[in-house]
């Protein structure tokens, strides 16, 4: 699977078994089988080289076969919303479904190996790029080059992991008693820079934090904790209705979170202070400044490096702040990229339909999925693409309106199109653990906006729909249940502390 910019493969199995892979290395004489989002090996891949044009050429791969030999080979670049589905939801009997995250141009893809530096070309018969965005620091002075120290992004697994640790850090770090009231304050300042929804739950998430778990632990630090949300937009929430975004902000408000809308961060600044301690703090477009330990950055989007590369392919002006004027890959009404004869498709963030401008949201990239997954078991299969001729348009697909897998019947309520239509599903934002806001104002399906208990249902109904096998879905409950009754762990590495109590 993928996370934007590196691919994980697993080898096993004879080389005769393998799929049509052209290796570099002698020594890569495996098969090739994709591992889950959460695997690891030590093939962590990443583009060197992008193949040359020629759409209608077939690379032979290490067992000598065409890539159309057999069932055509889908290649799926990214592991997203949009990328997890459609490869989940491929009929395997008809595809080789792959999902890798690869720098692509064309027919094939030269990838190399981080650890290993071994070198090898991907074949594919129709390749879908679903590889989302990355954070985008506006180039303000300082936050790239602190990002991992004191700043964190908020896209990925791994900055989740960050964050936890350091804010922990800053706590403990805070109690120890030789330290300045200024140098205190510093650590337990907290600051989250964007107010969309993803930014607005992190900071409610932090509040519960501090105020449920951390106070059992940190009392007195916990009583000086300051959360700071900044946002350079008027309001929070933009994309919400307003009353609602007001509800929300009066609740962080409620909790000590201090809101500072209408300003932006304009430089974050590292050294040492007086006294020679290590310093950080963030300068604002009001004239301020803004001491802290942590600075959590979600303020907006940007296209990954690969696809701002893709110069052969059409690109479609954004024209939206948050992804700063970026081109985006353009595509038709059946979300394929023009010009490829049907054998490239873009969909999610990355990409945008023609004549339409949808939203960088999970909901979009997960119809779009949908749409191409009936495109290919329904129609697209009984078409041979080792052929020049081009891939015909499909037929009538249903729109996959419901929000959650367990109301598919809400898909009957519309008509089914060739052209992938988007269906509004309204949006969620979770207030904390024990309440929330649900949009409804723009929701095709007629759902009402609600907030509190209600909503936050909704939320958690909604994510635990969503989950990839059945093992999450009984577990996650466990945790809501453990997390309400016992509280949160605080310890920075729980693996750390487990591997030293069967140490003693």
């Amino acid at each position: 699977m993928i996370d934007g910019e590196r691919v994980t493969y697993e080898y096993a199995g004879p080389a005769a078994a393998a799929p049509a892979y052209h290796t570099h290395s002698p020594s890569m004489d495996g098969t090739l089988r994709p591992i889950g989002p959460s695997g690891f090996s030590d093939s962590m891949l990443r583009v060197r080289q992008l193949g040359p044009l020629g759409l209608g050429r077939h690379f032979r791969g290490a067992a000598g076969t065409s890539a159309s030999t057999t069932r055509p080979r889908v290649l799926i670049l990214g592991s997203g919303w949009g990328g997890a589905k459609l490869a989940r939801g491929l009929d395997k009997d008809k595809y080789d479904a792959k999902a890798r995250t690869l720098d692509l141009e064309k027919q094939y893809v030269s990838c190399e190996g981080i650890f290993t530096g071994r070198s090898f070309d991907v074949s594919f018969d129709y390749l879908v790029v679903a590889c989302g965005n990355k954070t985008n620091t506006f180039n303000t002075p300082g936050v790239a080059e602190r990002e991992g120290e004191e700043v964190f992004f908020l896209k990925h697994l791994h900055h989740a992991r960050q964050i936890r640790n350091r804010i922990i850090e800053c706590i403990e770090r805070a109690a120890n008693p030789t330290l300045t009231d200024a140098e205190r304050a510093r650590l337990l300042s907290f600051v989250v820079v964007g107010a969309g929804p993803t930014s607005c739950e992190f900071t409610s998430a932090l509040s519960d934090f501090l105020r449920d778990d951390v106070a059992k632990w940190y009392p007195e630090e916990a009583k000086q904790a300051k959360v700071t949300l900044v946002e350079a937009g008027p309001r929070i929430l933009g994309p919400f209705d307003a009353a609602l975004a007001e509800y929300y902000r009066g609740h962080l408000v409620a909790r000590g979170v201090e809101m500072r809308t209408a300003t932006s961060v304009t430089e974050v600044w590292h050294g040492d202070d007086r006294e020679g301690n290590h310093t950080t703090h963030a300068r604002l477009s009001d004239g301020g400044t803004l001491p802290f330990g942590a600075m959590v950055w979600s303020a907006g989007l940007a296209l990954v490096r690969f696809v701002e590369r893709l110069d052969a392919l059409p690109k479609q002006e954004l024209g939206v702040s948050s992804l700063d004027g970026s081109q985006r890959l353009l595509t038709d009404s059946s979300l394929r990229v023009p010009g490829t004869r049907g054998r490239v498709f873009a969909i999610g963030d990355c990409a945008g339909v023609e004549g339409a401008q949808l939203p960088p949201t999970a909901s979009v990239a997960e119809q779009q999925a949908a749409y191409l997954t009936h495109c290919f078991n329904q129609h697209y299969c009984a078409f041979d693409p080792s052929t020049d001729a081009d891939l015909p348009p499909p037929g009538p697909v249903r729109p996959a309106a419901s929000p959650v897998s367990l109301a598919f019947f809400l898909d009957y309520l519309f008509t089914p199109t060739p052209a992938f239509r988007y269906v509004e599903p309204g949006s969620l934002a979770s207030l904390g653990s024990r309440a929330g806001v649900m949009d409804g104002s723009k929701s095709e399906l007629g759902l009402p906006s609600v907030t509190g208990w209600a909503a936050i249902v909704a939320w958690r109904g909604a994510c635990w729909t969503k989950q990839l096998s059945w093992s999450n879905m009984l577990l996650i409950p466990m945790f809501w249940f453990k997390s309400a009754v016992l509280g949160r762990d605080i310890s920075r590495s729980l693996i750390f502390s487990i591997y030293l109590f069967f140490s003693v």
